[in-house]
């Protein structure tokens, strides 16, 4: 009916995943069946300033880091994504030496409303991202 993917399961976790795809078309409308193993890995991790109840490794909103660099250093995997909330975030608020907000590599940064209600305040004089 259509050449498009979709989703059918969704998974609240890292695990491994043996699931059958099914795919139909002219030549077989009876279907054919292959297995594929899937793995999902860690890789959304949340920022709310004014959450009360931050629990590592931060995985839902429920249970999101109160700033950025906590959430960052949450995960390891590569192209994870860090979801922010609105907010005036402090560089430097986790860090006990007061140092600049530091990004991996592969990690994502992205605001959930845009720019204009979050922010990321250097003070003027540090390093944000």
């Amino acid at each position: 009916m259509t050449n498009q993917p979709f989703v059918t399961h969704v998974l609240d976790g890292p695990r491994d995943v043996r699931r059958p795809p099914d795919g139909y078309n002219d030549t077989h409308p009876e279907g054919v069946t292959a297995e594929v193993q899937i793995e999902v890995v860690e890789g959304l991790h949340y920022v709310n300033a004014a959450n009360l109840t931050p629990v590592f490794p931060y995985t839902t909103w429920a249970t999101a880091a109160t700033n950025i660099q906590d959430a960052v250093n949450a995960g390891t995997a590569p192209s994870r994504t860090v979801w922010v909330t609105n907010g005036v975030y402090q560089a430097g608020a986790a860090a006990e030496d007061g140092s600049s907000l530091v990004m991996l590599t592969n990690v994502l940064l992205r605001s959930v409303n845009g720019p204009e209600v979050t922010i990321l305040d250097g003070a003027g004089v540090m390093r944000c991202v």
